[in-house]
């Protein structure tokens, strides 16, 4: 059907592919009354258009309307890709120190998150975002020893300290991916 659709297709070419079509449309209905059906080889395509990324079969480049939908899309990834990610830090995340245990234990603790979260992207949609929830809450309170910061009976120049090392700790993963959503 494509074919018939791009451009430079000259007229016996479509002749033949509009004959084509009615009679794979009478082999269709044939096939859904249960009959065993087999396509003529003279009736099956011999390239098919190149948005199919059909591997190891002829292709030609379409110039139908799903031929350009295509490949403006395919433009646009490439320049997406093409484009640097510009990942800087915030300068009051960078004010404190945190002690090498406070740094390590984040660190192990982030590895934790990263393993837990990726288990959850296999649920539906509303089990998904119950669970990060959760999952969210459960870290928010390891920090906090509360549920919310206001809350919490910690000192809160411990808190803004894990909480500098955990930036930390998810900046530079993120710097070195070049990807804020890993």
């Amino acid at each position: 059907m494509d074919r018939l659709l791009t451009e430079g297709v000259d007229q016996d070419e479509k002749k033949s592919i509009v004959e084509n079509m009615i009679k794979l449309v009478d082999l269709y209905y044939a096939a859904l009354d249960g009959h065993k059906v087999d396509v003529d080889r003279h009736l099956r395509v011999k390239a098919y258009p190149h948005f199919m990324e059909k591997k190891g079969f002829e292709s030609y480049h379409s110039s139908s309307i799903l031929g350009r939908i295509y490949d403006e899309t395919e433009e646009i990834i490439a320049q997406q890709c093409d484009e640097q990610i510009q990942i800087t830090t915030l300068p009051c995340f960078s004010e404190v120190e945190a002690t090498p245990e406070c740094t390590s234990l984040w660190e192990h603790r982030y590895q934790e998150y990263l393993t837990k979260s990726r288990g959850l992207f296999d649920l539906g949609k509303e089990e998904k975002n119950d669970e990060f929830q959760k999952l969210y809450q459960h870290y928010k309170h390891l920090l906090y020893d509360a549920d919310e910061l206001e809350e919490t009976s910690r000192d809160l120049s411990d808190v803004f300290m894990e909480a500098c090392a955990i930036y930390r700790i998810v900046y530079e993963r993120a710097w070195c991916t070049r990807s804020v959503s890993s």
